[in-house]
């Protein structure tokens, strides 16, 4: 169960990190760059989605152009390694005596 755990937690990691933040590379969770008082869900997401939309409230369309690159690409890596977590979650789990280990 433990190493089950330890898997799923790891297939959240994002080798090259988040959009502008290459040391946080958990997709899940992470501080937010809005939000400086805590972690979000998902925070490559919202954080690009609001770089975004500030790029279009302050009339930068290079800046929302740049952001929501970013977003599109981001949000089909979250979506791919969802589906793998998902797909990994329900195959069934190994036992001691399937894996050849006694």
């Amino acid at each position: 169960m433990n190493d089950r755990l330890i898997k799923i937690e790891r297939m959240f990691l994002e080798p090259s990190g988040l959009p502008g933040r290459p040391l946080d590379r958990h997709v899940l969770q992470a501080p937010s760059r809005i939000n400086s008082y805590g972690s979000i869900s998902f925070a490559g997401v919202m954080d690009s989605a609001a770089y975004t939309a500030e790029g279009y409230k302050e009339n930068d369309p290079a800046k929302a152009a740049k952001w929501l690159k970013e977003l599109k690409l981001h949000f089909i890596k979250v979506v791919q390694i969802v589906d793998r977590a998902a797909r990994f979650l329900l195959a069934p789990a190994r036992t001691l005596d399937q894996t050849g280990a006694n």
